[in-house]
């Protein structure tokens, strides 16, 4: 069973002065429930790929045991390389029932 008892609420946002806060078809910022700031920053705002080091693996689909698919580069959110440039502030304690990885909110650009 999952610890959720240290868990807090991060806000996760592009670097002031970010270009890409502006464009369309793009995240800007989002919430989300984790054990700390690292994790938050490896967290995919739309909650369906993975952090690896290279690429975000779609999480979803290797649930479905298809194929792995990546998230396309320059699509929707930071290369995982600049994932260490994110501004990532803790906003408060999570509640009990809420788990790790969990996406509360997120601002998309659509």
């Amino acid at each position: 069973m999952q610890d959720n008892k240290n868990l807090n609420i991060y806000l996760v946002s592009l670097k002031e002065g970010d270009i890409r806060y502006y464009s369309d078809d793009f995240y800007t910022t989002f919430m989300v429930c984790c054990k700390s700031h690292e994790d938050a920053r490896k967290i995919h705002p739309s909650g369906r790929y993975e952090y690896t080091e290279k690429e975000w693996k779609n999480i979803v689909t290797e649930k479905e045991h298809q194929s792995t698919i990546y998230c396309p580069k320059n699509s929707e959110w930071v290369e995982p390389n600049e994932v260490k440039d994110l501004n990532v502030e803790c906003v408060g304690k999570a509640s009990k029932h809420l788990l790790s990885g969990k996406i509360l909110l997120a601002s998309y650009n659509g």
